[in-house]
Order: structure tokens, then C-alpha cells, then sequence
């Protein structure tokens, strides 16, 4: 069924009690006029709806925020005047740390007013307390906090020296070779326990070392630690080359006089502070000796034989090169 928008229903129902009429005041205009009748029982009042101010959504308009006080300064020498680094600067109230930087300078910002205290701190200077009180918001306080050199007091340091025995990089050494298992050592016990009588019996129980008896000679044997090169080995006793120049190990030391030994066939084993030139082709042998120990044993004329012609045949050389 078709329905009459609002106004027009109204107007109908008025015009049908009488209390409405048309009449047309101009050709073609029509007007409607409100005749007298009975006074309506009802009346309705039809209100627009008033628009309601806009509300203000959180976070679109933001009330402005304080304006805070900022404190820097330096921390100078107290005798040369001179910026300190890497002094601690704590604001104590706040538990905020700053360290003082290029010319001693530091900084806090966003500091509220209030009374504060200002602990210097470093290891070379006094320490020191300084109070402050921020009174005034957007303002910079300055600051110049001096601090006096002081003594550090040290625990009493006491030295000792042993000259017996294994020395502490040697033992040190030995000890981490034996751990990622390079080159082959020998200490007291160990020598004690082997039952040789010479350094050289010593060393050819290691697999792969030969040992070759020395012609023209009765006693002494050559050491080949790498035989494919068929050279002697480097040889150093108590952190000091010794040469052999055709002489034995047998004539510089004899095994009673060792406290440790370590022998490297490979160059990946050697370490660096012996990688000369010889033990790179041919090996090392590094023997650490008993200092102090003068038992009757044969110190050797042997090795002052070797000796003797190691400083002949090097002034000979140089002597034949000037």
C-alpha cells in the first residue's frame, strides 16, 4: 500500500476535520490558510536535535610540558686547571650517572627544581660533594668543580726468586704443549726414571729420532731428529743457542745437569721463540738445566773445547769479512 510522506499526512488529516481549507489567493498559487475550529487537544513539538560540542580525543592535543633546568660544567685539576676525563658524576637524588668527557666537561638535562648533590668521583683524585639547588625552570646552571691529585696506596709487593729448577715460562710452556699434545718433554722425574746415562740415549728413544755414532770417534753420537734431512738440530740450553759445529749435545751437557728437556721434530710444533733457521729443517732441542747443581760429574772439557772453537772460528769470520 502506498504511504504519504509525513507533512502531506498531516495536512490531509487537517484539512478532513475541518480545521484546514485551500483557497487560491493568485491564479495558480495555492495557499493554505488556517481556518478557526475547535482548539487542537494535542500538540506535538518536533525539536532538532542540538549538535553537541566536539569533544576533545586523547592524544590530539597535548598540554605543553614544563620547561626543565639543565646542569653542565667542567671537572678541572685543582693545581693545573687542566679539564679531567673520565671522572663519574653522580646526581645523587636521581641515581643519574655522567662521565665527564673531552676537557672534563659534563652534562644533566630535564632536571627539576629541587636540592641535589653532585659526588665526584676517580681513581687518581679525591673525592668530592657538591650541592646545588635548582630554583628556576628553563635556566642552565654552571658548574666548575675542582679536584685535588691523590697518592694510591698499593698493597706491599714482595718479589721472589728461585734460581733452581724449572723457570716459570719454561715450565709454562712445557705444560701447554703437553696439553694440545706438541713435541715430547722430559722434567727430573721423568730423566730419573729413563735409566739413560747421556742426553743423546735420551732423546733416540723418541719414534722417528735416529741416533749415529760420530766418525772417527768413541764416544758421541749425531742426532737426527728429521733423518729425511739429514741435518743436526738447532740446540738450546737455558734460552741460548749452542751451536755443535760437528760436536754432540753429549759435549755441551751431560743429563745429570738437565732439569727439563723438550724436543720438536716438526716445524707446526716449534715454538716460535726457537724457530731459527736450522730447527725449521731440522728440529730443536731446548734444555733447561739444574742451576746451582755442581755434583762430580764431568762438567766437561768437551764442552769447553766447544766453546773455545765456537768464538775461534766466529772471530775468524769476522775477520775474513772486514
Amino acid at each position: 500500500m502506498p504511504t504519504l510522506p509525513m507533512h502531506l499526512a498531516l495536512v490531509a488529516a487537517a484539512w478532513l476535520t475541518g480545521a484546514l481549507s485551500l483557497s487560491a489567493t493568485a491564479p495558480g498559487a495555492p495557499d493554505l490558510a488556517l481556518l478557526t475550529g475547535p482548539p487542537a487537544t494535542e500538540s506535538m513539538t518536533v525539536e532538532a536535535p542540538s549538535a553537541s560540542p566536539p569533544t576533545e580525543k586523547p592524544g590530539l592535543a597535548s598540554t605543553p610540558l614544563p620547561r626543565l633546568a639543565r646542569i653542565q660544567g667542567r671537572v678541572v685539576d685543582e693545581e693545573t686547571g687542566v679539564g679531567v676525563e673520565a671522572v663519574t658524576i653522580e646526581l645523587r637524588e636521581t641515581e643519574r650517572v655522567q662521565v665527564s668527557g673531552a676537557g672534563g666537561r659534563f652534562a644533566f638535562d630535564r632536571i627539576p627544581p629541587g636540592d641535589y648533590v653532585l659526588g665526584v668521583t676517580h681513581l687518581a683524585y679525591t673525592s668530592v660533594s657538591v650541592p646545588i639547588s635548582i630554583t628556576e625552570t628553563d635556566a642552565i646552571y654552571q658548574v666548575e668543580i675542582r679536584i685535588a691529585p691523590e697518592a694510591i696506596a698499593l698493597e706491599p709487593l714482595v718479589v721472589e726468586v728461585r734460581r733452581a729448577g724449572i723457570q716459570g715460562t719454561d715450565r709454562d710452556r712445557i705444560e701447554w704443549m703437553g696439553v694440545v699434545g706438541l713435541g715430547t718433554s722430559f722434567d727430573r722425574a721423568a730423566i730419573d726414571a729413563s735409566g739413560a746415562i747421556r742426553v743423546s740415549h735420551l732423546i733416540s728413544r723418541i719414534p722417528g729420532v735416529q741416533l749415529r755414532t760420530m766418525s772417527g770417534r768413541t764416544f758421541g753420537s749425531e742426532l737426527r731428529l728429521v733423518p729425511q734431512q739429514d741435518c743436526a738440530p738447532s740446540v738450546y740450553i737455558d734460552g741460548i743457542r749452542s751451536p755443535l759445529f760437528g760436536a754432540s749435545v753429549d759435549d755441551l751437557v751431560s743429563l745429570g745437569e738437565v732439569e727439563s728437556m723438550e724436543v720438536y721434530r716438526r716445524l707446526s710444533e716449534l715454538p716460535g721463540e726457537f724457530a731459527d733457521d736450522v730447527a725449521r729443517r731440522c728440529g730443536a732441542v731446548i734444555i733447561a738445566t739444574r742451576r746451582g747443581w755442581q755434583p762430580g760429574e764431568v762438567f766437561g772439557w768437551r764442552r769447553m773445547v766447544v766453546l773455545t772453537g765456537f768464538v775461534t772460528v766466529s772471530y775468524l769470520l769476522g775477520a775474513a769479512t772486514r
